[in-house]
């Protein structure tokens, strides 16, 4: 388990990608990309770090990654801009979203949820087709808890 503080390093990143990647495997939904998940992380924060360096960047490097990701990667809830559809009308990664959730409760301290609670907490928030996805993915992979 990784601290908030433990969450921009090398230890952790690979933390988090094995147990994404073991998370995958026991659902029995795995892919060859997932070994690739969230692999610009670790090259945006030692960019990131650079930019603070020398003064180009004014916020907190992990924080500047974080956003970044959340906004510009499918299986963030963040990824969407419109209340069913991302600006380029793509559709979000509900599994790869599951999944990343799933794991997080193995490699970080500050989620301790499930999948299965993370959506009970968050489903008010996310737009109607999430919602819905999510709940149909959940049931599909039997993490559904009712």
């Amino acid at each position: 388990m990784f601290t908030e503080s433990q969450k921009s390093t090398f230890p952790y990143y690979f933390a988090h990608v094995c147990a994404y990647n073991m998370t995958a495997l026991n659902l029995g939904v795995w892919k060859p990309k997932y070994i690739f998940h969230d692999w610009e992380k670790p090259w945006m924060l030692l960019l990131a770090k650079g930019l603070k360096k020398i003064g180009i960047l004014k916020c907190e490097p992990y924080e500047w990654v974080r956003d970044w990701h959340r906004t510009h990667r499918k299986h963030h809830v963040q990824y969407y801009k419109a209340p069913t559809l991302h600006k380029n009308g793509r559709m979000p990664n509900v599994i790869e979203m599951i999944i990343d959730q799933e794991c997080s409760r193995l490699t970080k301290e500050s989620s301790p949820l499930n999948a299965y609670q993370y959506f009970q907490t968050k489903k008010d928030k996310m737009p109607e087709l999430v919602r819905y996805w999510f709940e149909v993915e959940l049931k599909h992979l039997g993490l559904w808890e009712s």
